[in-house]
């Protein structure tokens, strides 16, 4: 007989989606469709039977307290950016429901479906035509969307309604896009800034990466929180309608190297890509931190 499952009625927690021209997906790439609850599955082959793969999901409920299965989701907003998941997407609430099983990054679930969009400014196009095209994409799943009004997120940042559930769209958000670019018209010229550890970049058609290192004319970059690139510092133009820097190619797979920091006292141990040595600074949460020992992976 299957287990009942842990929740029955949904619940909030909050979690980050990558969101480019295709749509809404988890960070993992899976797709989510509009008014469907998303269903998480189990893809791990642990053996054959009968001269087939059998996969952990047909031996096991998803999520399973032995496996890594399962919807991720933070534990509330401070939660998901103390964990470097809040700037590398659009974010917001998410209701869950099924089997759960607690885990370092909050939740894992089995059912869940958005409760609100909120949408950072780097994540939306110049042009407003083809800012109302994109968001169409969100307005299907028929929650809140609101826009995050500094880059940095923050709990208890300013964010204004863009599209609002029974109403439409707000013209609140409309007109601050307006602002927004209107100003963009009367800007003075100035250089371009340095790229640098810490700065996110928009990587065409893929989402939002986070520098982590520049050595020289090569950068190296993170996305969604675990896959490690680098790319000629050539390839990144500046944006001065959007404000960012901006690529149109993933660049290569670095290696990846096991880093131990220490941040007042406690040991932090993370995997990140490219070549570091004890001494090096990195970007933790925002904040740079020395580098203590380092394993290579």
């Amino acid at each position: 007989m299957d287990r009942v499952p842990d929740y029955i009625s949904p619940f909030t927690a909050y979690r980050a989606w990558q969101w480019d021209s295709e749509g809404l997906k988890s960070m993992n790439h899976a797709a989510w469709t509009p008014k469907v609850a998303f269903e998480a599955t189990c893809d791990k082959v642990v053996g054959f039977a009968g001269g087939v793969n059998v996969a952990l999901a047909d031996v096991h409920h998803v999520p399973d307290e032995d496996c890594t299965c399962g919807m991720y989701a933070g534990i509330d907003f401070q939660h998901l950016i103390n964990i470097g998941y809040a700037s590398q997407g659009i974010h917001g609430e998410v209701l869950l429901w099924g089997k759960l099983e607690r885990c370092s990054l909050g939740w894992r679930a089995q059912y869940a479906y958005p409760k609100f969009f909120v949408i950072p400014p780097d994540h939306l196009p110049f042009q407003m035509i083809e800012v109302q095209r994109r968001v169409q994409q969100l307005i299907a799943y028929d929650v809140d969307i609101y826009l995050q009004i500094d880059r940095t997120p923050a709990v208890g940042g300013m964010r204004l309604p863009l599209w609002m559930k029974g109403y439409g769209w707000s013209q609140q958000g409309i007109g601050h896009l307006l602002e927004e670019r209107k100003e963009w018209y009367t800007r003075p010229t100035v250089p371009p800034p340095v790229l640098k550890a810490g700065d996110r970049i928009s990587v065409r058609d893929k989402g939002i990466a986070v520098v982590t290192q520049v050595d020289g004319s090569v950068v190296h970059f993170q996305m969604f929180g675990t896959f490690n690139y680098r790319q000629d510092v050539k390839e990144f133009v500046w944006s001065k309608q959007n404000w960012r820097w901006e690529t149109d190619t993933l660049g290569w797979v670095t290696s990846q190297s096991a880093v131990t920091v220490a941040v007042k006292g406690d040991v932090q141990r993370f995997t990140v890509g490219g070549d570091w040595k004890p001494g090096d600074k990195i970007m933790l949460d925002g904040k740079e931190v020395t580098i203590t020992s380092v394993k290579r992976t």
